[in-house]
This record gives structure tokens, C-alpha cells and sequence, in this order.
């Protein structure tokens, strides 16, 4: 059985890249990297914002929404229990009736 080989073919290789492609691609890939560090940059000081301007309303309204919170998950937990019950029903009922 003849074996095959596998070569690259020279078109395949960036043999011709001149001097003038190389500094571009470096000054694009440099003002592309400088533009997503500033912009991580501001995210981060927004957030940092937020959260100090956010953190007295939450210790002023906490005795409010302990409460609300609590409430609001046992509601939806009484959803999904209720959903995994209707759910084991029609297991149990699909059991006996077939």
C-alpha cells in the first residue's frame, strides 16, 4: 500500500510579509488591546460606583427586603414543588394506568 504524506504547500508559509505589514499588524493588535484595557478599566470604576453609591440604601431598606426576599424565594420554591409534584403524579398516575 502506497503511504501518503502530507506537506505543507509554500503558499501556506507568510514568507512575503514585508516590514510595513508587520508594524501594522503590531499597531493594530497594540490600539485594539489599549482600547479593551480602558474600557475593563471604567467597567471596573462603574462598578465600583455602584456599589458605593447602592450600599446605603441596602443597609437603610435591609429591615424591608430580609423579609420581601425570604418571601419571594419561599413563593417560588412553593412554585417549583408544586411543578415536581404534578410532575411525580403523572408518573405515578401513568404507573397505574398502564
Amino acid at each position: 500500500m502506497a503511504e501518503t504524506e502530507s506537506y505543507q504547500k509554500p503558499e501556506d508559509y507568510s514568507v512575503g510579509e514585508t516590514a510595513s505589514t508587520i508594524n501594522v499588524k503590531f499597531l493594530s493588535s497594540t490600539a485594539v488591546g489599549v482600547t479593551l484595557y480602558f474600557l475593563s478599566g471604567l467597567t471596573l470604576t462603574g462598578t465600583l460606583l455602584a456599589l458605593i453609591v447602592v450600599t446605603p440604601a441596602v443597609v437603610l431598606f435591609s429591615p424591608i427586603l430580609i423579609p420581601a426576599g425570604v418571601f419571594v424565594f419561599l413563593v417560588g420554591a412553593g412554585f417549583v414543588l408544586s411543578a415536581v409534584g404534578a410532575i411525580w403524579a403523572s408518573f405515578f398516575l401513568d404507573a397505574v394506568f398502564i
